[in-house]
């Protein structure tokens, strides 16, 4: 989420016209996806799979005292968010690149390249014990949540 912040100023630096709009709707995007997932974490606490013995966890230094929440699943939730983002930039701001215009097709090849990725997010992070299999399933429906809230705040 944070790098998103920084693409924004960049974003602004260039200098362009265009960017400026792209800018906006980053930092947007970046404070909206911040609010909606880390705000249940405050109110919802729910352990990790390695903090109850369901998993060993694969990541070094991780114990049993680290207190912070599965729920919802924040890799999940900003993978879906940015494949979102990144198709529709492609499309709407007629990204060029090597001198082809992206097409509809363009666009669908990016969002099903997405959609595995989303996919593999979500088996990686069950995989490595850190987020229930319902964390990942919870953080696809807060995705869209955003992404409307983005669309409604920034686009309309």
């Amino acid at each position: 989420i944070e790098i998103l912040l920084i693409f924004s100023f960049a974003f602004v630096a260039a200098g362009k016209a265009e960017l400026d709009r792209i800018a906006v709707e980053v930092a947007w995007l970046s404070l909206i996806l911040s609010l909606c997932t880390q705000l249940p974490k405050r109110f919802i606490w729910r352990p990790r799979p390695y903090h109850v013995d369901r998993a060993h966890t694969l990541r070094a230094g991780e114990g049993g005292s680290n207190r912070t929440s599965s729920l919802p699943s924040r890799s999940v939730c900003n993978i879906t968010v940015y494949v979102y983002w990144c198709s529709r930039a492609a499309y709407t701001y007629n990204i060029h690149v090597s001198d082809i215009e992206i097409s509809m097709g363009h666009v669908a090849a990016i969002a099903s390249v997405g959609v595995l990725m989303i996919f593999l997010t979500a088996v990686a992070r069950v995989a490595v014990g850190v987020a229930f299999a319902s964390d990942a399933l919870f953080a696809l429906p807060l995705a869209v949540v955003v992404v409307v809230v983005v669309v409604v705040v920034v686009v309309v």
